[in-house]
Protein backbone atom coordinates (compact mmCIF):
# COMPACT_ATOMS: atom_id res chain seq x y z
CA UNK A 1 0.00 0.00 0.00
CA UNK A 2 2.80 2.44 1.00
CA UNK A 3 4.67 1.98 -2.49
CA UNK A 4 1.45 2.31 -4.60
CA UNK A 5 1.31 5.50 -2.74
CA UNK A 6 4.92 6.41 -3.57
CA UNK A 7 4.61 5.78 -6.84
CA UNK A 8 1.22 7.96 -7.03
CA UNK A 9 2.81 11.42 -5.40
CA UNK A 10 5.88 10.17 -7.76
CA UNK A 11 4.11 10.16 -10.57
CA UNK A 12 2.06 13.50 -9.89
CA UNK A 13 5.59 15.49 -9.09
CA UNK A 14 6.66 14.10 -12.43
CA UNK A 15 3.51 16.04 -14.10
CA UNK A 16 4.01 18.54 -11.68
CA UNK A 17 7.39 19.00 -13.34
CA UNK A 18 6.16 18.46 -16.99
CA UNK A 19 3.91 21.23 -17.14
CA UNK A 20 5.86 23.58 -15.47
CA UNK A 21 8.82 23.14 -17.65
CA UNK A 22 6.87 22.88 -20.74
CA UNK A 23 7.98 25.58 -22.96
CA UNK A 24 5.38 27.92 -23.97
CA UNK A 25 4.65 28.16 -27.92
CA UNK A 26 6.38 30.91 -29.60
CA UNK A 27 3.51 32.46 -32.44
CA UNK A 28 6.99 33.67 -34.87
CA UNK A 29 4.30 34.65 -37.16
CA UNK A 30 3.06 37.70 -35.00
CA UNK A 31 5.35 40.77 -35.49
CA UNK A 32 3.28 43.27 -34.94
CA UNK A 33 4.30 47.04 -35.11
CA UNK A 34 2.45 50.15 -33.72
CA UNK A 35 2.97 52.08 -37.34
CA UNK A 36 0.49 52.99 -39.13
CA UNK A 37 1.16 51.58 -42.60
CA UNK A 38 2.51 54.24 -45.10
CA UNK A 39 1.60 52.82 -48.88
CA UNK A 40 -2.07 50.35 -47.47
CA UNK A 41 -5.21 52.05 -47.42
CA UNK A 42 -8.49 50.40 -46.60
CA UNK A 43 -12.11 51.11 -48.03
CA UNK A 44 -15.04 49.66 -46.54
CA UNK A 45 -18.00 48.67 -48.51
CA UNK A 46 -20.07 47.71 -45.58
CA UNK A 47 -23.50 46.57 -46.77
CA UNK A 48 -23.32 48.48 -50.40
CA UNK A 49 -25.50 47.73 -53.48
CA UNK A 50 -22.98 47.05 -56.97
CA UNK A 51 -24.50 50.20 -57.89
CA UNK A 52 -22.68 51.82 -54.69
CA UNK A 53 -19.97 50.15 -55.43
CA UNK A 54 -18.99 51.19 -58.91
CA UNK A 55 -19.36 54.90 -56.88
CA UNK A 56 -17.28 54.04 -54.90
CA UNK A 57 -14.72 52.99 -57.67
CA UNK A 58 -15.22 55.36 -59.40
CA UNK A 59 -14.47 58.44 -56.41
CA UNK A 60 -10.95 55.92 -55.53
CA UNK A 61 -10.41 55.40 -59.37
CA UNK A 62 -10.29 59.72 -59.27
CA UNK A 63 -7.54 60.04 -56.52
CA UNK A 64 -5.31 58.58 -58.95
CA UNK A 65 -4.28 55.57 -56.58
CA UNK A 66 -1.15 53.11 -57.43
CA UNK A 67 -3.79 50.24 -57.66
CA UNK A 68 -7.06 48.97 -56.63
CA UNK A 69 -7.57 45.39 -55.02
CA UNK A 70 -10.82 44.72 -54.92
CA UNK A 71 -11.27 41.89 -52.16
CA UNK A 72 -14.92 41.29 -53.59
CA UNK A 73 -16.66 38.62 -55.63
CA UNK A 74 -18.65 39.65 -57.85
CA UNK A 75 -20.26 35.67 -58.89
CA UNK A 76 -23.91 35.73 -60.78
CA UNK A 77 -25.72 38.69 -62.26
CA UNK A 78 -27.81 41.58 -60.09
CA UNK A 79 -29.97 43.78 -61.54
CA UNK A 80 -28.97 44.95 -65.39
CA UNK A 81 -28.52 48.20 -64.72
CA UNK A 82 -26.56 47.90 -61.65
CA UNK A 83 -24.35 45.17 -63.17
CA UNK A 84 -23.54 47.95 -66.10
CA UNK A 85 -22.63 50.44 -63.38
CA UNK A 86 -20.23 47.95 -62.25
CA UNK A 87 -18.69 46.90 -65.31
CA UNK A 88 -18.05 50.68 -66.30
CA UNK A 89 -15.97 51.55 -63.23
CA UNK A 90 -14.19 48.26 -64.07
CA UNK A 91 -13.12 49.57 -67.12
CA UNK A 92 -12.20 52.72 -66.01
CA UNK A 93 -9.83 51.26 -63.65
CA UNK A 94 -6.66 51.55 -64.50
CA UNK A 95 -4.53 49.41 -62.49
CA UNK A 96 -6.57 46.86 -60.48
CA UNK A 97 -6.52 43.14 -59.01
CA UNK A 98 -10.08 41.44 -58.45
CA UNK A 99 -10.48 38.67 -55.66
CA UNK A 100 -11.37 35.18 -56.45
CA UNK A 101 -12.25 31.93 -53.89
CA UNK A 102 -10.85 28.50 -54.62
CA UNK A 103 -10.90 25.51 -52.16
CA UNK A 104 -7.99 22.63 -51.81
CA UNK A 105 -8.91 20.86 -54.67
CA UNK A 106 -8.93 23.90 -56.91
CA UNK A 107 -12.82 24.55 -57.64
CA UNK A 108 -13.05 28.07 -57.80
CA UNK A 109 -15.58 31.10 -57.55
CA UNK A 110 -15.25 34.16 -59.32
CA UNK A 111 -16.77 37.04 -60.76
CA UNK A 112 -18.74 37.40 -63.27
CA UNK A 113 -17.21 37.57 -67.26
CA UNK A 114 -18.16 40.50 -67.95
CA UNK A 115 -16.41 41.94 -64.89
CA UNK A 116 -13.12 39.44 -65.49
CA UNK A 117 -12.15 40.83 -68.61
CA UNK A 118 -11.54 44.67 -67.36
CA UNK A 119 -9.64 43.81 -64.85
CA UNK A 120 -5.40 43.68 -65.17
CA UNK A 121 -5.60 40.41 -62.49
CA UNK A 122 -7.52 38.16 -60.79
CA UNK A 123 -5.83 36.46 -57.34
CA UNK A 124 -7.38 33.67 -55.02
CA UNK A 125 -7.90 34.82 -51.51
CA UNK A 126 -7.42 31.68 -49.99
CA UNK A 127 -6.37 31.22 -46.19
CA UNK A 128 -5.36 28.30 -44.64
CA UNK A 129 -6.12 27.61 -41.06
CA UNK A 130 -4.66 25.36 -37.99
CA UNK A 131 -7.48 24.51 -35.32
CA UNK A 132 -9.55 27.38 -37.00
CA UNK A 133 -6.76 30.09 -36.85
CA UNK A 134 -6.08 31.72 -40.06
CA UNK A 135 -1.99 31.18 -40.25
CA UNK A 136 -0.37 30.35 -43.78
CA UNK A 137 -0.69 31.69 -47.23
CA UNK A 138 -0.23 29.80 -50.63
CA UNK A 139 1.36 32.34 -52.86
CA UNK A 140 0.53 29.94 -55.78
CA UNK A 141 -1.20 27.06 -55.75
CA UNK A 142 -0.79 24.67 -58.96
CA UNK A 143 -3.40 22.25 -60.07
CA UNK A 144 -3.59 19.45 -62.92
CA UNK A 145 -0.60 21.82 -64.48
CA UNK A 146 -2.38 25.09 -64.18
CA UNK A 147 -1.14 27.86 -61.75
CA UNK A 148 -3.60 30.42 -59.54
CA UNK A 149 -1.50 33.21 -58.30
CA UNK A 150 -2.77 34.59 -54.94
CA UNK A 151 -4.68 38.07 -55.16
CA UNK A 152 -2.08 39.34 -52.35
CA UNK A 153 0.77 38.11 -54.80
CA UNK A 154 -0.75 39.64 -58.06
CA UNK A 155 -0.76 43.19 -55.62
CA UNK A 156 2.77 43.05 -54.95
CA UNK A 157 3.87 42.31 -58.74
CA UNK A 158 1.76 44.97 -60.11
CA UNK A 159 2.81 47.13 -56.92
CA UNK A 160 6.67 46.78 -57.78
CA UNK A 161 6.63 45.59 -61.64
CA UNK A 162 10.38 46.00 -61.54
CA UNK A 163 11.25 42.94 -58.97
CA UNK A 164 11.00 39.52 -59.92
CA UNK A 165 9.09 37.92 -56.90
CA UNK A 166 9.17 33.62 -57.34
CA UNK A 167 7.55 31.35 -54.74
CA UNK A 168 7.30 27.79 -55.17
CA UNK A 169 4.16 26.36 -56.22
CA UNK A 170 1.89 24.92 -53.34
CA UNK A 171 4.07 25.93 -50.64
CA UNK A 172 2.40 27.48 -47.80
CA UNK A 173 3.92 30.28 -45.59
CA UNK A 174 3.12 31.77 -42.14
CA UNK A 175 1.13 34.78 -42.58
CA UNK A 176 3.40 37.36 -40.66
CA UNK A 177 0.65 39.97 -38.83
CA UNK A 178 2.38 42.81 -38.46
CA UNK A 179 -0.52 45.26 -38.24
CA UNK A 180 -3.77 45.29 -36.90
CA UNK A 181 -6.87 46.85 -38.22
CA UNK A 182 -5.92 50.55 -36.36
CA UNK A 183 -2.33 50.40 -38.19
CA UNK A 184 -4.16 50.87 -41.91
CA UNK A 185 -6.03 53.94 -42.65
CA UNK A 186 -9.94 52.95 -43.16
CA UNK A 187 -12.36 55.22 -45.20
CA UNK A 188 -16.62 54.89 -46.33
CA UNK A 189 -18.19 55.59 -49.34
CA UNK A 190 -19.36 58.50 -47.40
CA UNK A 191 -16.07 59.81 -46.59
CA UNK A 192 -14.84 59.15 -49.52
CA UNK A 193 -17.54 62.17 -51.18
CA UNK A 194 -15.04 64.66 -49.66
CA UNK A 195 -12.81 66.02 -51.51
CA UNK A 196 -10.15 66.43 -48.79
CA UNK A 197 -9.25 63.03 -49.07
CA UNK A 198 -8.79 62.40 -52.87
CA UNK A 199 -4.98 63.50 -51.80
CA UNK A 200 -5.01 60.96 -49.18
CA UNK A 201 -5.48 58.29 -51.61
CA UNK A 202 -3.52 59.62 -54.23
CA UNK A 203 -0.64 56.83 -54.97
CA UNK A 204 -1.01 54.50 -52.41
CA UNK A 205 -2.47 50.50 -52.81
CA UNK A 206 -6.28 51.05 -51.97
CA UNK A 207 -7.94 47.52 -51.10
CA UNK A 208 -11.77 47.66 -51.44
CA UNK A 209 -13.11 44.73 -48.77
CA UNK A 210 -15.79 44.20 -46.29
CA UNK A 211 -14.74 45.30 -42.64
CA UNK A 212 -17.94 45.57 -40.90
CA UNK A 213 -20.40 45.80 -39.36
CA UNK A 214 -20.80 42.46 -39.09
CA UNK A 215 -19.38 39.25 -38.55
CA UNK A 216 -19.27 38.63 -42.78
CA UNK A 217 -15.91 37.46 -43.65
CA UNK A 218 -14.57 38.08 -40.31
CA UNK A 219 -11.61 35.36 -39.02
CA UNK A 220 -9.83 34.10 -35.85
CA UNK A 221 -5.94 35.11 -36.19
CA UNK A 222 -3.19 33.66 -34.12
CA UNK A 223 -2.93 37.65 -32.58
CA UNK A 224 -4.98 36.33 -29.74
CA UNK A 225 -2.13 34.92 -28.28
CA UNK A 226 0.04 38.16 -27.11
CA UNK A 227 -0.60 39.25 -23.79
CA UNK A 228 -1.32 42.69 -24.47
CA UNK A 229 -4.21 41.67 -27.04
CA UNK A 230 -7.72 40.62 -25.83
CA UNK A 231 -10.06 38.27 -27.50
CA UNK A 232 -11.69 40.90 -29.24
CA UNK A 233 -8.75 41.93 -30.47
CA UNK A 234 -8.03 38.43 -32.35
CA UNK A 235 -10.41 38.59 -35.06
CA UNK A 236 -9.99 40.63 -38.43
CA UNK A 237 -11.79 40.77 -41.65
CA UNK A 238 -10.33 39.35 -44.61
CA UNK A 239 -9.60 42.27 -46.44
CA UNK A 240 -7.17 43.24 -43.07
CA UNK A 241 -5.61 39.95 -43.83
CA UNK A 242 -4.86 40.20 -46.93
CA UNK A 243 -3.03 43.41 -46.51
CA UNK A 244 -0.99 41.61 -43.78
CA UNK A 245 -0.25 38.75 -46.56
CA UNK A 246 0.88 41.85 -48.98
CA UNK A 247 3.56 42.98 -46.74
CA UNK A 248 4.13 38.97 -45.69
CA UNK A 249 5.40 38.33 -49.40
CA UNK A 250 7.66 41.55 -49.75
CA UNK A 251 9.16 40.36 -46.42
CA UNK A 252 9.20 37.10 -47.62
CA UNK A 253 10.35 37.14 -50.93
CA UNK A 254 13.79 36.32 -50.65
CA UNK A 255 13.60 33.43 -48.57
CA UNK A 256 10.87 31.21 -50.50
Amino acid sequence: MLSLLKNRIFFLLLLCFFFACKPRKVYHEIVQTNIEDPDIIIVNIGNASRGQIAELLFRIEESKPLLIGIDVVFNGHKSKTEDSLLVEAFKKIENDVIAFKIDSVGNNESSIEAIKINVKAEGHIAIEKDDSISRYINPIYEFDGKRFNSFALEIVRLWHSNTKYEFASNKSIPILFQRSPKQFKTFNLEELKKDSLMATLNGKVVLVGFTGSGDEDLHLTPVRNLADNSRGNSYMYGVIIQANIIRTLLTYNKKY
